[in-house]
């Protein structure tokens, strides 16, 4: 059926979806067996082709299954972007089991929640932060922890470095720890060569990926990604992008137990025959020296990181040319940010939207026609999209704004054990995303704001995003975050938390002029406060939770 938004596609994109109907398992299996010589894998010193990388998956399956990992039960993965996260993942993926996604960054009371709600019984680790999960095995029933190192697959000194600060982590494990534990390479090697139980038969619909979101606004809650939600939004990626396969070489510095991370970074560039250019962490020099030495073709990542780097390689006059696109995601681009990364490198970026709930992406801005500004794009091929009413839940007229909801194959199943969301989130196959938006005459989508941020000020509607892009336009303000604070006679005053540019003061007037040429009266910030840093999560979304606390 045709949608307004198809007239704006790219001429290389079908407006007829398909994808193929395998695992994400079979993904990786067959791009192997087609590719087998070619890059798979690069991590600073260590290399991987797609043959060996299958290998390793494959040794790893078969020693998931020997200490007795069966089908659909949890194992949990706590590492940063490494050789060994990609193995882990599509290893418990091939044995028919489900992925946690578990940030290494996040407290032991943090991992605590998720493995406890999760019931993950197996636990991938990295060995430098195994004392945050020494009491796992009492308080939470986890038979296994798999240790990881990253020391043999770093340069010298960093491998050194790590050494030095692993001696340290041991302190912290409890004396019987060490009982629980099976090394990651050990698995591989030994029990990775005994022999295989029967094959499982996995199914399309089978549940792949628990990922847990909505830590911005309270206690996380696992989404439900089958193989069919991974396996058809990567391949709106695909046809998104156009590119042929071993075309890609895809930076990946986005977290991996992120969704953004999984589907953009290493789904997609899995799918087109690409070549992974790992990265553990977000520095600028780090991401230099990998851009210099790999010449990636593509580079997800989020609004800040683009414009740190954009200063970095102008201050350093580093000179790229092998970029072509980039995504950007999680939060709203600012234009001055799109103009200066595409000044500096020469490629093109764009705006996309999604989230977890939905593998995580559902609207891009297309990558060779026109690219709005403040806009989030058009509906991926495959994926319907609606603006509804927030009260009745009833379809708006084009040009309105309401909540937007999405339908598609990659929308979630649901939330694991917790009826009383889904039925929040799902209605008719039809996720209600929280956020408030309208559709332009063309089939574009522009996000207001969230309707859990929204701040009723005298009875009217306030979206931060709103006047968060208003803000951002002077000279001295380097970011910015809105809240509604409690007034007795309006009901809410909006509250502007504001970070300076180096060497600049707040200067209250020029925002409050500003602000009252661009936006109505009741939208304007009436309390202004200086922050150093605006609270965020790992990718780059504004934690208004933690501004309401201060």
């Amino acid at each position: 059926m045709e949608k307004l938004w198809h007239k704006s596609y790219d001429d290389h994109v079908s407006t007829e979806f398909s994808y193929p109907e395998i695992t994400v398992a079979d993904l990786l299996k067959d791009v192997s067996a087609k590719h087998p010589a070619k890059a798979a894998i690069h991590f600073f010193n260590y290399d991987l082709t797609y043959a060996e990388f299958q290998t390793k998956v494959e040794q790893m399956g078969r020693g998931l299954k020997n200490i007795g990992i069966k089908q659909g039960e949890r194992v949990g993965i706590m590492l940063p972007n490494c050789p060994q996260y990609l193995i882990s993942y599509f290893a418990v993926l091939s044995i028919g089991a489900v992925v946690v996604q578990i940030s290494p960054f996040y407290t032991h009371d943090e991992m605590a929640k998720i493995i406890k709600d999760s019931e993950a019984k197996t636990i991938v680790c990295l060995d430098l932060i195994s004392g945050r999960v020494s009491d796992f095995k009492e308080d939470h029933s986890v038979e296994n922890v798999i240790l990881v190192s990253l020391r043999n697959t770093l340069p010298m000194l960093k491998s050194v470095l790590y050494r030095l600060k692993l001696w340290g982590t041991f302190d912290a494990m409890h004396e019987d720890y060490l009982e629980h534990v099976v090394d990651f390479d050990h698995l591989l090697e030994e029990y990775g060569k005994k022999s295989l139980a029967p094959e499982v038969k996995i199914e399309l619909d089978d549940l792949a990926v628990l990922q847990y979101t909505g830590g911005t606004t309270g206690t996380p809650k696992g989404a439900m990604l089958s193989h069919r939600n991974l396996i058809s939004n990567t391949w709106m990626l695909k046809v998104w992008s156009g590119v042929k396969d071993c075309e890609e070489r895809v930076l990946a510095v986005l977290p991996m137990f992120h969704a953004y991370g999984m589907t953009v970074s290493m789904n997609y560039c899995i799918a087109t025959a690409g070549e992974i250019i790992l990265l553990p962490r977000y520095d600028q020099g780090m991401v230099a020296e990998a851009m210099k030495k790999y010449q990636p073709t593509f580079f997800p990542a989020i609004p800040t990181i683009y414009h740190s780097m954009a200063k970095f390689l102008s201050s350093n006059q580093i000179q790229l040319s092998s970029l072509r696109y980039c995504i950007s995601g999680a939060a709203p681009l600012p234009a001055e940010t799109k103009s200066l990364f595409e000044e500096v490198t020469g490629s093109t970026l764009v705006e996309g939207y999604g989230l977890s709930e939905a593998s995580p992406v559902t609207h891009c801005n297309p990558l060779k026609g026109v690219c709005k500004p403040s806009c989030i794009g058009l509906p991926l091929p495959g994926t319907e999209s609606k603006i509804c009413d927030l009260e009745t839940h009833e379809e708006l007229p084009q040009g309105e704004e309401g909540e937007l909801v999405i339908r598609g194959p990659q929308i979630m199943q649901g939330y694991f054990k917790n009826k009383s969301e889904n039925e929040k989130a799902i209605h008719d196959g039809w996720l209600f995303t929280g956020d408030v938006a309208y559709m332009d005459e063309e089939g574009y989508f522009h996000i207001v704001g969230r309707s859990k941020n929204m701040i009723k000020s005298a009875g009217l509607n306030v979206y931060p995003v709103e006047v968060e892009e208003v803000i951002r336009q002077l000279p001295f303000v380097e970011d910015v975050a809105i809240i509604g604070v409690p007034d007795v006679d309006k009901g809410e005053r909006v509250k502007a938390f504001i970070v300076l540019k180096d060497g600049e003061n707040l200067n209250e007037k020029a925002v409050d002029a500003h602000c009252r040429e661009h936006l109505a009266g009741f939208k304007c910030p009436s309390i202004f406060a200086e922050i150093k840093d605006i609270p965020k999560t790992m990718i780059g979304k504004t934690l208004y939770r933690k501004l309401r606390e201060l």
